[in-house]
């Protein structure tokens, strides 16, 4: 079934984009911004500075909205986790 979603959605994405035929449905693509922390009950610190947290919070509302794009790259969740959090809070940014 995840492979028959998973095609569905570049379908979608590729016939609005292409303007070839009129898609199923208008896609989603969403930018989340703070709200996976909100959503998943943690901080935007936790975001900054927990990669485990913020992969559990983009993987959790990825499958629970099941929306065609997500904007946010895991990768990128993980990385600002590991290595930005703590040059933004030595600069004073919390």
């Amino acid at each position: 079934q995840a492979k028959a979603d998973y095609k569905g959605r570049v379908t979608r994405i590729i016939d609005a984009i292409r303007l070839k035929k009129k898609p199923d449905r208008v896609p989603v693509i969403l930018r989340m911004y703070g709200f996976p922390a909100a959503y998943c009950g943690y901080t935007q610190k936790d975001m900054w500075y927990d990669a485990d947290k913020a992969i559990d919070a983009g993987t959790r509302c990825t499958l629970a909205f099941q929306f065609d794009i997500k904007v946010e790259n895991v990768m990128a969740m993980i990385k600002t986790a590991k290595e930005y959090g703590g040059v933004l809070a030595s600069i004073g940014i919390k």
